[in-house]
């Protein structure tokens, strides 16, 4: 019994007050959720960089033909390409994207104790490959359309599993087989431990990125979405948790976390594309 209380304290401790949403709280715990987020920063950017050798743009007269003229306003309707990429070859981490109905791109990532133990992501994009005609260059404000809809969950009876989702407008500079970024707009990012309330996060994107985009160079225009979730790797060891769960008398869970934007198709959860303009 005393086991179980220890046990109980400890979670209470981790997740704070039972409440709707991230367990943010005063001083030291928003400081912590702010190191999280920056961690799961510093884990996209590596990843990014990892996958830009695969997002670059390809020689395709197709993807080649979408051009806009610098100065002149243009909106253009529909994402044509996208790309997934996950830590786990099981349906702990799933995704898939489509361009049909403008576009879409959609992200899962669980995690429980027994059974599935372990962490990880599954991240995707959706968008376009442009080209700017002339030369020269010029201030451009690039403003995204669409809408996000997913929900962060979890449950402890141990420690509670970290849980996060971060979905950002970007612009790449692909020219010559290159890729860099030259400029993002964050959209939604959450980072942290979770009570056993959902958390529904939906919304409209309207985004701006404003950058300057260069004559006669070819861009990559995209939302992004990232997903990720752990369950099983807390400081207390295997054995000790399966102890807790044997002296409970509950067969079962032990922690499970899950990020899940996975609608496998339009509309419902994930990321929907439906245009971009270019507002120079």
């Amino acid at each position: 019994m005393k086991k179980m209380l220890m046990a109980a304290l400890l979670c209470f401790a981790l997740i704070g007050v039972a409440m709707p949403g991230l367990a943010y709280a005063q001083s030291d715990q928003e400081l912590t959720e702010e190191q999280r987020i920056k961690e799961m920063r510093i884990n996209i950017e590596k990843l990014e960089c990892e996958a830009g050798m695969n997002d670059t743009l390809k020689t395709d007269a197709s993807i080649l033909a979408t051009g806009i003229t610098m100065g002149t306003d243009k909106t253009i309707y529909g994402a044509t390409n996208g790309a997934i990429y996950k830590s786990h070859s099981d349906d702990r981490t799933i995704g898939s994207w489509g361009n049909d109905n403008n576009g879409w791109v959609d992200c899962r990532s669980e995690f429980q104790f027994p059974g599935g133990e372990g962490e990880g992501y599954c991240w995707g994009w959706i968008g376009k490959y442009i080209t700017v005609s002339d030369s020269g260059s010029q201030n451009c404000n690039v403003i995204f359309t669409g809408r996000y809809e997913g929900i962060l969950n979890g449950l402890c009876k141990v420690v509670s599993p970290d849980v996060g989702v971060s979905i950002y407008a970007q612009v790449y500079d692909v020219t010559d087989g290159g890729f860099i970024k030259i400029a993002e707009k964050k959209i939604v990012e959450r980072k942290g431990v979770l009570t056993s309330i959902p958390n529904n996060i939906e919304d409209d994107i309207n985004h701006t990125v404003s950058c300057e985009l260069k004559g006669g160079h070819n861009y990559l225009v995209r939302l992004r979405l990232y997903t990720e979730a752990e369950a099983g790797v807390s400081p207390l060891s295997n054995e000790q948790m399966q102890e807790i769960n044997t002296e409970s008398e509950t067969d079962g869970i032990l922690e499970w976390s899950l990020s899940d934007f996975h609608n496998d198709g339009a509309g419902g959860q994930g990321v929907d594309y439906t245009k971009v303009k270019f507002d120079w």
